[in-house]
């Protein structure tokens, strides 16, 4: 489902994540964890497509599609999602009920 290939990430000019390998199969679930300042959030924002973290070399494949050059708009309606440990909070409106309209939206741009 995603496969990173000999990914390098730069944010400036400073190299970040040099030659990344990876692979992440669909319907399994997988944690990244590490220290401060390891990647963990380059990695996340570089496969959202942020503009940035730069992708010095290597590819992203999301669904055996080639996403390395996409704009995340794109990257988001392929079903990239990316969510924060403390994500700001709607007030009357419930995480279910943000998803579930979200869901609804991708199958029927016109139901958002």
């Amino acid at each position: 489902m995603l496969e990173l290939k000999n990914l390098s990430i730069n944010v400036s000019d400073k190299k970040i994540i040099r030659n990344l390998n990876l692979k992440l199969e669909k319907n399994k679930v997988y944690v990244l964890m590490g220290p401060n300042g390891c990647g963990k959030s380059t990695l996340a924002l570089t496969l959202m497509g942020h503009p940035l973290y730069k992708i010095k070399s290597g590819t992203i494949y999301f669904d055996n599609k080639n996403i390395t050059k996409s704009e995340s708009d794109k990257r988001a309606g392929a079903g990239i999602f990316l969510s924060f440990q403390s994500p700001l909070s709607l007030s009357g409106v419930s995480v279910f009920s943000l998803l579930r309209t979200a869901i609804a939206g991708k199958k029927d741009p016109l139901a958002l």
